[in-house]
């Protein structure tokens, strides 16, 4: 007997690392496929990969930098990893969105293995599937920015405490609270306030709901406070002892106060998250009406029983209510949801699946049409010629020198100084208030802007005509609307060099054709 128990082990153990490593291959080959095939998207990419670009070349790894001035409007870890994969692979499209592709496969991991250990091993398999090829996930995992990070951390802290939560007798049960706490860290570390707020207010309520005060006192709450101290204090405190309006500026007005105001970008009507779920879900979303039910039901029929359905239930509503709230309303929010959903999805096709074989043929048959979709998406993006400055990089790279000086004219180009591994100085009227109320390019690279360094690089007109008309070479990237306005200045001395989607590259002295 001891024999027959030690092999049932044995192979579950290696049927735990075939499954892992057969989704790492096959979801890491389908998210790295044509990676880095298309320019970077403004404003998002082009941003976050200028500051990890600054860090390399400054080695300054505490204060993140937006073209010379200190941004400090996020938390540090993004731009970490940023520089590592452009240290790594270089300054390019594929290193810039290669940590988040990894960190989507690892979203996936995660989602399999909760599912396998809530359930069994066919749920596991199904969300995972389902989440890869969820198009919302899908997208923002070939999308440098925070937003899916944010997500896969916030998902790995919860998924590991409703595993440690439902089953005492789970082998290596203290280290599923402990790695969620260091999830929350992460999540922290990545975006803000924001990564503990959704556990807290998700496993509170969870709590609530079950009446299971007790929980708050076996979570190991001392040992997840230091946890989480680790991760998150050392950058704060030496951030704050190099810029002492640091926890001002981070936590006050970037963190709540961002939230509470009206004046932010992409304001949106309440209703702007329904479809971006319904559509981040497709083709899924088809199971998804009877999935929630079938959910609901069992928790009404008895909340304790069924405490894993109450809990990835509570956790995509009480997030989307979260982000309904404020006017401002970003897609890339919504991505915490998809985990939970496709779990509760999953979980109803295994059940139904046993007694309706063709559930099985009508997945397959939608999992192999939305992966041949979006691999084609991705093979054509380039051909969609998405708003990019890399064009007017490469040429400048040709015919100019390091040395010269590169303007946006009434506008910053956010990928340019990342295809052109240098700084650029930008045109505007810095002295009008005026500049920092609405949130835009202009009040992110305003802070700061009366410091000596960033005053080379954020110019007024002035400044920049009595450059123009000097012996010095100039390169002026600026829209068709600004062209009218600066011909009428140059007075005759401009050369135009190319231009792409309405945008124009100029300079003022002569130039040679290759």
């Amino acid at each position: 007997m001891d024999k027959i128990f030690e092999k049932k082990i044995i192979n579950s153990y290696l049927n735990w690392i075939t499954d892992l490593l057969f989704l790492f291959i096959a979801i890491g080959i389908f998210y790295m496929a044509w990676l880095g095939s298309h320019p970077l998207m403004v404003p998002d990419e082009g941003r976050y990969a200028d500051i990890g670009r600054a860090m390399l070349i400054s080695g300054d790894y505490i204060t993140p930098c937006l073209n010379g001035v200190t941004y400090l409007d996020k938390p540090i870890l993004h731009y970490w990893l940023q520089a590592s994969a452009m240290k790594l692979l270089g300054i390019n499209e594929w290193a810039i969105r290669a940590w988040p592709a990894l960190l989507g496969v690892l979203g996936c991991l995660l989602t399999y293995s909760a599912g396998r250990l809530l359930y069994n091993r066919r749920t596991g398999i199904l969300a995972a599937a389902m989440l890869a090829t969820s198009p919302l996930y899908f997208c923002m995992s070939h999308y440098a920015n925070l937003d899916l990070e944010v997500g896969v951390f916030i998902s790995g802290a919860l998924l590991a405490f409703i595993v440690w939560a439902r089953d005492p007798t789970l082998k290596y049960r203290t280290a599923y609270i402990l790695s969620a706490y260091g999830f929350t860290g992460l999540a922290i570390l990545t975006k803000g306030l924001i990564g503990l707020a959704f556990p807290a207010m998700i496993i509170g309520c969870w709590i609530f709901f079950l009446n299971r005060w007790k929980t708050l006192l076996q979570m190991r709450l001392i040992s997840g406070i230091l946890i989480m101290a680790f991760i998150v204090l050392p950058w704060c405190i030496l951030s704050q002892l190099k810029d002492s309006s640091f926890f001002q500026h981070f936590f006050i007005d970037e963190q709540i106060y961002r939230f509470l105001t009206k004046n932010f970008n992409n304001q949106q009507p309440v209703w702007f998250y329904f479809p971006v779920v319904l559509i981040g879900l497709f083709p899924w979303l088809v199971w998804l009406l009877q999935a929630v039910t079938h959910a609901t039901k069992a928790v009404n029929l008895s909340k304790q029983k069924h405490d894993t359905e109450l809990f990835l239930l509570l956790w995509p509503l009480l997030i989307f209510i979260f982000f309904t709230i404020p006017q401002s309303k970003t897609i890339g929010y919504m991505i915490p949801l998809i985990p939970p959903l496709v779990l509760l999805i999953a979980r109803y096709l295994d059940k139904i699946a046993g007694a309706q074989n063709k559930v099985s043929k009508i997945f397959c048959y939608l999992l192999v049409i939305i992966t041949v979709a979006e691999l084609t998406f991705i093979a054509i993006a380039p051909a969609l010629k998405l708003r990019s400055s890399k064009s007017f990089a490469i040429v400048i790279k040709q015919i100019g020198k390091p040395d010269d000086q590169v303007v946006g004219y009434y506008r910053y180009y956010y990928d340019l100084p990342v295809y052109l591994n240098r700084q650029i100085s930008v045109v505007e009227n810095w002295d009008n208030p005026a500049v920092v109320t609405d949130d835009n390019w202009r009040r992110e690279i305003s802070n700061k802007m009366h410091a000596p360094s960033a005053r080379q690089w954020l110019i007024t007109e002035n400044i920049f005509w009595k450059q123009w008309h000097s012996q010095q070479r100039m390169f002026v990237v600026l829209e068709k609307n600004d062209l009218q306005q600066f011909l009428s200045r140059a007075n005759h001395r401009f050369y135009f060099i190319t231009e792409y989607q309405d945008t124009y590259l100029l300079t003022n002295r002569p130039y040679a054709k290759n």
